[in-house]
Formats: C-alpha cells, structure tokens, sequence
C-alpha cells in the first residue's frame, strides 16, 4: 500500500499526517515525535487516548510530564524517573520527569514509507532516531541512538503509548508470566504487597483484582512483570467489539513489560491502557541490573524496534498471537 505524507495540523499544532489504505496517524515533531493519532479507517476506530480540548496543552514549567497533553504514542529516553545522575566521564546531570525527547522538537525527514525523526541530545554525546512506518494495518517504529564521543554510558527507553481502553479489555501476555512487580495502585492495594501473581492481587478490605483485565472504574494500577519476557508480544483484546492491538518487539533488546491501566477518571471514554516495554526493569535509570539492555558504546550504535498491528479480531491463538479477520 503507497504511503501519503503531508503537513497537516492537531490542535492548531503542526503535524505530519502518514497514511495509507488501512491506517492514518498524525506525528507531532514539535512534541518529540509524539503520535496524536492512530485511526483504523477500516473500522472507523480511533486507537489512542486523546485529552479534550482544542489546543495542545503546554510543557509546563519543571517539565512535568503529565502537566503536559500527556496522549498519544511518547517515547521515554534516555529516562523515566526524573533524577540527577553523574555520567561516566564524572558530570552531575539532571534528567527531567519521562526523559528529555517528548517535549523536544525532532527534526523530520520524510521517507518513502514513513518519516524519520531526529533529536541531539542536549545531556548524552548521542543522537536519537526514529523511524515511523506505515505497512497495512501496522506501524513500526525503529530506535537507534549513536554515539558521537567520549565514553560510553547507560540509558532506559521504554514506550509510552496511551490507548484508549473500554470495560472488559484484556492484556494478553506471553506464556509463562505469572507474576508481577506492582509499581503503583491507586488507593486499592495494600502497601505492603510488591508482588503479586497476576491474577489474584490482593485488594483493600478482601478481595482480588485480575491484573490482565481493565480494572473497574475508579482504579488504576502500574505493573511490572517480574521475569523478563520470554516472548517479545503483547495484546489488547476488547471482547465486547472484537477489535485487538498486538504488540511485537524484540525481546533481546526490551525484556521487560509494564503494564499501566487507568479507570479513575471520567467514563470509559477517559479510561487509558498502556503496555510499555523497556530496556529495564527499574524506571530509575542509577537501578540498573545485568539484564537491562540500554547501553551504547563509544563510538558505536544501539538499535531495538516496536511495532503495532490493529483491527478487528476472532481472538487470540493458543500458542500466543492474534487471529485477525
């Protein structure tokens, strides 16, 4: 299927709009690359999370990730957590909240099947890049970063792609994960428990939450599955309207998986989903453990890729995957 790209605008911003046949996305340079929109045009479906309103919200001051439009496809690079962290060659750097690629502008180049976004990075001696390409009813993403001096040094990425979710959806894992590291639950779980099997986490005042379905309204949970993943696959599934979104990466370079899942605000027309693989398991990035996989030499390169298909399902097969019309 050809590719069309032209300039467009979202929320009075410039956009790049990419699309074919089967998809339409709207990418925001100016935002770090963020994808505003994925929309199923066979299906008439919007994909991801999109906040109210007619402007995009500003980057707030104390870059405040979720004082942002915080919507949309981001990636976190080369951070989660905020910190100050001395790098290798001894300097003291601090790291804003969700990274310093969001709220950046990337240069764009447009490519024959997709655009290709570029940022320097103002605290590392490396330049990010993003390729986004569109082939029928999937989107690949392709990372690299490389290094242009000086030692090497460590880095998490990890993506943020918010979903719009609905009651009843499912996250569909690969076999054999069993537990998970709860990162964070709102107001529901005691503060004791850290991890938990996946389908019996204890609740305030008895009870279980199954942590592969969308909670119920009024609670949101962030979950880290223990083990790193023995499959590079995920899924949202939505029973009720028999629609998934599969989720492949490469599990050498991003073995971990978080889960976030939001129901506290509004409808479920707020409601928000996110699986998130990672270069590591810890969002602190001075938490590094001999699995983490962000790492790029002096004088060389790191390269991983994600990519999402979407469309209207009979289910999952037995042995993982999805079984698309």
């Amino acid at each position: 299927m050809a590719v069309k790209i032209v300039p467009a605008r979202y929320k009075q911003a410039p956009c790049l709009r990419l699309e074919n046949e089967a998809l339409r996305l709207l990418v925001l340079p100016g935002r770090g690359g963020n994808i505003a929109s994925l929309f199923d045009k066979r299906a008439d479906r919007e994909l991801l999370y999109q906040r109210p309103g007619d402007v995009l919200r500003p980057v707030p001051r104390g870059l405040r990730f979720e004082g942002a439009e915080c919507a949309g496809i981001d990636d976190m690079f080369p951070n989660a957590a905020a910190a100050a962290v001395e790098t290798v060659d001894g300097r003291r750097v601090r790291l804003p909240d969700h990274g310093e690629v969001w709220y950046r502008t990337l240069s764009a180049r447009r490519m024959e099947d997709g655009v290709s976004l570029q940022y320097r990075s103002r605290r590392f001696p490396c330049f990010f890049e993003k390729r986004i390409r569109l082939s029928g009813p999937a989107v690949r993403m392709d990372y690299r970063v490389r290094h242009t001096g000086g030692p090497g040094f460590p880095f998490l990425w990890a993506a943020h792609p918010l979903f719009r979710a609905e009651p009843g959806m499912e996250v569909l894992l690969p076999g054999g994960e069993a537990k998970a590291d709860i990162a964070c639950a709102e107001g529901f779980v005691p503060s004791r428990v850290r991890e938990a099997p996946l389908r019996n986490l204890p609740l305030e005042g008895g009870g279980i939450l199954d942590l592969t379905r969308m909670p119920p309204a009024g609670m949101g949970c962030k979950y880290v599955l223990s083990r790193p993943v023995s499959k590079g696959w995920c899924a949202l599934w939505a029973p009720k309207s028999r629609y998934a979104v599969e989720i492949t990466f490469p599990p050498d370079r991003l073995p971990f998986l978080g889960i976030w899942m939001d129901a506290r605000a509004g409808g479920p027309e707020e409601w928000q989903i996110a699986p998130e693989p990672s270069t590591q398991k810890s969002i602190h990035l001075a938490e590094r453990s001999a699995a983490d996989t962000g790492w790029v030499g002096s004088g060389r390169q790191s390269a991983w890729w994600i990519a999402f298909r979407a469309g209207p399902a009979h289910g999952a097969e037995p042995g993982g995957g999805i079984r698309f019309y």
